[in-house]
């Protein structure tokens, strides 16, 4: 199992993801878990950014949008099978 909650296992999936492309690569060429974890932050809080301003604007709500990232994962990943 990835995770207990929705947001776990999607927060596993990307740092899975972005570890495999190399995104969580420091100027000297080494992660530390330090990096990731800020990575991380930084993308929580641009995730609940979107999500408020969506909300807000009556465009999606915080499950819809997990609901359709969730959707988008598993399509991309059959793609990749």
């Amino acid at each position: 199992m990835m995770g207990e909650s929705d947001s776990e296992i999607i927060r596993n999936i990307v740092v899975a993801y972005l570890s495999e492309n190399g995104e969580f690569e420091t100027e000297e060429g080494r992660t530390t878990l330090d990096d990731i974890s800020e990575q991380l932050n930084t993308l929580q809080t641009m995730y609940d950014a979107l999500t408020k301003s969506l909300e807000k604007n009556k465009i999606i709500n915080e499950r819809e949008l997990e609901d359709s990232i969730r959707k988008e994962l598993e399509r991309q990943s059959t793609l990749r099978e």
